[in-house]
């Protein structure tokens, strides 16, 4: 009898091991609610104290891909490309990986010197958490705070392809955004200021 409970103790130990070995080589993506998301696009409209960040003298210019669109009286807008991602369908929540971004400048004088910024490679994440982080002259840090408390989310369906749509985020600058703004410019944005609202659209592969 000892033995057989030996015996069982066994067994059940080696299928604990095997299922916790099962769980530290399978790859998160292995999830069959995780979607990968194919090309898509980000829009955000700028937040009208970008004015005064440009009267303050520190603009931010788009980086390539990104580009900015200043119409009059249309509100200035910034469009940058969606190149992939995960969509997880039974938490309706992801990560957009968004290509190119934008570099804040700032000259200063004696001698005339150029300051800037560059925030590319951002990560558009939705979710209860939402943090976009991006790469702030070569460091990834915590970039914008996403506010999705008047979000809204749709799966339209373009030219016979699914797709996810996210809009009315709100973004403000997140505090690691600030200190970094800071230690390039000696300027504080403060953290609950606004960068802009955007909008989201990915193709779910």
């Amino acid at each position: 009898m000892d033995r057989m409970r030996r015996h069982g103790r066994s067994v059940a130990a080696a299928v604990a091991l095997a299922a916790l070995v099962l769980l530290l080589v399978l790859p998160a993506s292995a999830s069959a609610a995780s979607t990968p998301l194919g090309k898509g696009k980000v829009v955000v409209r700028v937040d009208p104290f970008f004015v005064q960040l440009v009267l303050g003298g520190y603009p931010f210019y788009a980086v390539p891909p990104a580009a900015t669109q200043f119409g009059i009286p249309t509100t200035p807008s910034l469009t940058l490309p969606i190149t992939g991602g995960t969509w997880d369908r039974t938490n309706t929540r992801g990560t957009f990986l968004v290509k190119g971004g934008v570099d804040y400048i700032h000259y200063t004088t004696g001698p005339l010197t150029l300051h800037q910024l560059d925030v590319t490679a951002w990560h558009a994440k939705i979710n209860p958490t939402a943090v976009w982080t991006a790469v702030a002259n070569g460091t990834r840090i915590a970039a914008f705070d996403a506010g999705l408390t008047s979000a809204r989310m749709s799966f339209p369906t373009i030219g016979g392809h699914k797709f996810v749509k996210v809009s009315n985020v709100a973004l403000t600058y997140d505090a690691a955004f600030d200190t970094a703004f800071f230690n390039v410019f000696g300027v504080s944005l403060v953290t609950t200021t606004p960068f802009g609202t955007a909008t989201l659209i990915a193709r779910l592969k």
